[in-house]
């Protein structure tokens, strides 16, 4: 298999909601600015790839594959102006999310990172927001 890369860049942070439905909700990010940046649109199909996480960093692929976890995007809101995605239970265990984080008055956010492939393919990324710490240098 072909070995590539994609250029993502910083687009937004999402804090992760509950998707109402009873005690059977879902986690939901509304990521517009994210997944327009991608070029993608409402209805679009991304799948997830749990076990190809890497430094904390999740893909959301436009690419099919058995073991792989689909989300279609979903419009929402008033004028259908916001995109929201659905993220399974194994992207929560990834970014060490509970669902009793979600739950709370301060939920955890995501960082997302939007670009697209070599195909034109909308590829999304994310990653659990206000984990670094940096140190910058002081001038006196």
């Amino acid at each position: 298999m072909e070995s590539r890369t994609v250029e993502l860049e910083e687009i937004q942070t999402a804090p992760i909601r509950k998707k109402q439905g009873g005690a059977n909700w879902s986690p939901l990010i509304s990521v517009t600015k994210a997944i327009k940046a991608a070029n993608l649109q409402d209805h679009d199909a991304l799948y997830v790839d749990p076990k190809n996480t890497q430094s904390g960093v999740i893909l959301l692929l436009h690419e099919d594959a058995s073991h792989r976890i689909k989300r279609t995007i979903l419009h929402a809101g008033t004028g259908g102006r916001t995109l929201q995605l659905t993220l399974p239970d194994e992207v929560l265990d990834d970014l060490s999310i509970t669902r009793e984080e979600i739950d709370s008055e301060d939920p955890p956010e995501v960082a997302v990172y939007a670009g697209t492939d070599d195909n034109g393919n909308g590829v999304l990324a994310l990653e659990r927001a206000g984990q670094k710490t940096i140190t910058i240098p002081a001038n006196d």
